[in-house]
């Protein structure tokens, strides 16, 4: 019985070497094929490859910075460390995240097998293996993959701690957090777990249990420290080993924040500005945060339940860089032979369904893992990348439910006719549950297209129209704003073609009660240009036209705007009826409205009549309350 049971373990780890060397195969080939791209090779200058790249290189020749804007553990740990024994090229730090990849493939087989058998082990990291998002960022100077690795292996020696209680494996889980934390501090919120996990493993000896459980929580502090400390000569205030945390929660907690992408509207420079002043002058983002979620807790609720859909949904947001831009250099990545996210998110979703366990401390803790890194990304915000480091969870799930689902076709002898009608019904609801939360990448119009694509299709607009019924008002010490459009990332914004006949759109916005500031307000009204276009703009507004022909196109990165001064207001006045009359000469031009807001606060008419538009035209009344830049 033993001799069977060891070779079954034999065959089993040969097995999951032969997926761990697959996997390095795959990274290794798209590393020979996006290597010259100049976004490996030499990042441009805005992105955060570049940024790593620069400080990496600069620590490798001993030139420390005064402080630590980013997470520091990838710049300025592992890259020096690559950096001093590879050189300055790509390939050092390619091939040893292509090393690290292929080794979150190992552990993910590994924690998969103690948690649900060695099948689900097997599939899980077959699954991690071939996922195409997994081995299209190996190349690149992000901290993805290495924080994968991190967190698979955190979850491996939780998981052999419970089952051997040895005080190496609890160096090795308060060592690797804080690893985990200095690479990405929203790991933080897997601390808490681990303490409990271990103090339910020692609880037959309670003053071991929180001896245990101080030692742990030291050591993921006391690697933070040095960072930490560097910080705070800087800048006079502890601010942790990172001093990004405003920034990082102004991207998503804004009254202006989109679900998900980047994007800077006007709060979040007011905030950042207010959170980078010193001395008592200085607002933090929390606290500038708070005080909007309680102005708004209804709209603020809404937009991280949007973002909660998001994190699920099939769609990869993307930033720095693109799968369509630089993966279109890959074979591989072209081909049908890696896997995309919906599927392995649609498996992961059954999996979790269906393979809850109140009495298995290792599932509870994968189940508390999954659902604060779906917790810490939605507090902030959503980019296709911060979601790859739980994949390797999700892997370890989506091998339990594909092991589940065996079990539906081939089920125990020993289960009774009912016990057999009862999984495979869960097992039905369970699956077509995933495929409605994470949805099918199969276009626009797809009936299969997510719970976020749905939720905006059929009820975004009316609660907005119910929680935000004046639209966004953005009251800030550096200006007041007001407009009824929703985000540019992953909102509803289109535009409407501008005739050589004319366009009119009638537009009312609802001011804040009370007096107006006195400086003169901007109207701005963003437009879809091309090159050349002439056109004519009139704008009449409390009494007063403004505009004219062949006016200026004021430009933003992949923005345009028609911009008026209403200067000259009288007492009193209060433009909420704006009326705009478009004329196109040349070319072609489109006003941009919303699809995803409508208030019954915008008209629009041509040469034949009144169109039945049902979107509200993104028209932005704006006063400067200072001379602050924006």
């Amino acid at each position: 019985m033993a001799q069977t049971a060891t070779r079954s373990r034999q065959r089993f780890l040969l097995a999951l070497g032969g997926l761990s060397l697959l996997a390095l195969a795959l990274r290794v080939v798209v590393c020979i094929e996006l290597c010259p791209l100049p976004s490996v090779a030499e990042p441009a200058v805005v992105t955060d490859m570049a940024t790593y790249r620069r400080l990496g290189l600069e620590i490798a020749r001993g030139q420390f910075p005064t402080h630590f804007y980013y997470q520091p553990f990838y710049y300025a740990v592992f890259l020096p460390i690559v950096y001093t024994l590879t050189g300055d090229g790509p390939w050092g730090p390619a091939l040893i995240q292509a090393i690290l990849g292929a080794a979150t493939v190992w552990l993910t087989g590994l924690t998969a097998a103690q948690l649900f058998g060695r099948r689900a082990g097997l599939l899980a990291a077959a699954l991690l293996a071939v996922a195409r998002f997994q081995v299209f960022y190996v190349p690149f100077l992000l901290i993805e993959v290495l924080q994968g690795f991190w967190l698979s292996l955190l979850t491996w020696l939780a998981l052999r701690f419970w089952h051997r209680r040895d005080a190496r494996h609890l160096v090795a889980i308060g060592l690797t957090a804080a690893a985990a934390v200095l690479t990405r501090g929203n790991a933080l919120l897997l601390v808490p777990g681990l303490l409990a996990l271990i103090a339910w493993r020692l609880r037959d000896r309670p003053a071991r249990a929180v001896a245990a459980a101080a030692v742990c929580l030291a050591l993921v502090y006391l690697p933070q420290f040095p960072f930490a400390l560097r910080n705070w000569q800087h800048f006079g205030r502890w601010t942790g080993p990172s001093s990004a945390q405003d920034a990082v929660l102004a991207l998503g907690n804004t009254p202006e924040a989109p679900p998900g992408g980047l994007e800077y509207p006007a709060s979040y420079h007011d905030w950042t500005q207010l959170a980078g002043r010193s001395g008592p002058e200085r607002v933090p983002v929390s606290r500038q945060a708070l005080a909007w979620i309680r102005a708004e807790p209804l709209v603020w609720l809404e937009l991280k339940a949007r973002m909660a859909l998001l994190y699920w949904h099939h769609l990869e947001i993307p930033n720095n860089i693109s799968i369509d831009r630089e993966g279109r250099h890959s074979a591989l990545l072209r081909g049908p032979w890696l896997l995309p996210y919906a599927p392995i998110g649609i498996l992961a979703l059954v999996g979790l369904m269906v393979s809850w366990r109140w009495r298995s401390p290792g599932r509870l803790f994968l189940y508390y893992a999954i659902l604060t890194h779906w917790a810490a990304t939605v507090l902030f915000y959503i980019l296709a990348r911060f979601r790859l480091s739980g994949v390797p969870w999700f892997c370890i799930a989506a091998g339990a439910g594909l092991t589940a689902a065996g079990g539906l076709i081939r089920p125990p002898p020993n289960l009774p006719p009912d016990g057999r009608r009862r999984r495979l019904g869960l097992g039905i609801l369970a699956a077509l549950a995933a495929v409605f939360i994470v949805g099918l990448p199969l276009g626009p119009r797809s009936p299969v297209t997510g719970a976020f694509s749905w939720y905006q299709r059929l009820l975004e607009a009316p609660i907005q129209r119910w929680i935000r019924p004046d639209g966004v008002r953005v009251h800030t010490p550096q200006r007041l704003l007001v407009y009824d459009r929703g985000p540019y990332a992953l909102g509803g914004l289109a535009a409407v073609p501008v005739p050589m006949t004319g366009l009119a759109i009638q537009k009312r916005l609802v001011l804040p009660p009370g007096d107006l500031p006195n400086t003169p307000p901007k109207l701005r009204v963003p437009v879809r240009l091309t090159s050349g276009t002439r056109f004519e703009a009139l704008l009449r507004a409390a009494g007063k036209t403004y505009g004219g022909r062949d006016m200026r196109v004021e430009e933003e990165p992949g923005r345009q705007w028609l911009t008026f001064t209403l200067d000259g207001l009288p007492d009193g006045a209060r433009p909420e009826e704006i009326l705009l009359e478009l004329k196109l000469l040349q070319g072609e031009m489109g006003v941009l409205v919303d699809t995803l807001r409508w208030y019954d606060r915008s008209r629009y008419a041509n040469d034949t009549g009144t169109l039945p538009i049902q979107a509200e035209a993104a028209f932005e009344l704006e006063w400067r309350l200072d001379t602050a830049t924006p």
